[in-house]
């Protein structure tokens, strides 16, 4: 009669256990990417804010990136992803760009000072768009000169 509590009890522990480092393994420490200096293919630097601001729009466009605010040197875009769904706050201005996080639902996401911890693949999608914005800001600055 006392294998039956006994047997529960691992049984449980090492359920708690898979479902601990279940959802440790679906987190990692957030990882913004550092500001980025847009480069033409020539070696010039963008030249105007609105040619940034532009290629914020259109970078993150290519992932289904959406701006919803936009404030002068600050544009905030938002992604969609099934029941998922992050902001972030890009600044920008002439010569530069720097995505900023701001908030997420249903991606894990767990604040711990200075510190956060989120689904790992927030991190992607932040260097991807990241990424998107230079690609789009050296094309339209090289089509512009």
């Amino acid at each position: 009669m006392n294998l039956k509590p006994t047997l529960r009890a691992i049984l449980l522990t090492g359920a708690l256990s898979f479902i601990t480092a279940t959802a440790i393994a679906r987190s990692a420490e957030l990882q913004e990417p550092p500001r980025t200096e847009i480069v033409t293919l020539d070696n010039t630097k963008a030249s105007t804010p609105t040619l940034v601001r532009r290629a914020i729009i259109l970078g993150g466009a290519r992932r289904g990136w959406k701006p919803i605010a936009d404030n002068p040197g600050v544009l905030t875009v938002m992604l969609s992803a099934r029941e998922h769904q992050m902001t972030a706050d890009i600044l920008y201005d002439a010569h530069s760009f720097q995505i900023k996080f701001k908030s997420s639902t249903n991606l894990n996401e767990e604040k711990s000072g200075d510190r956060i911890t989120i689904h790992p693949k927030v991190n992607k999608w932040l260097a991807d768009l990241n990424e998107d914005i230079r690609s789009a800001a050296v094309e339209g600055a090289s089509k512009t000169n």
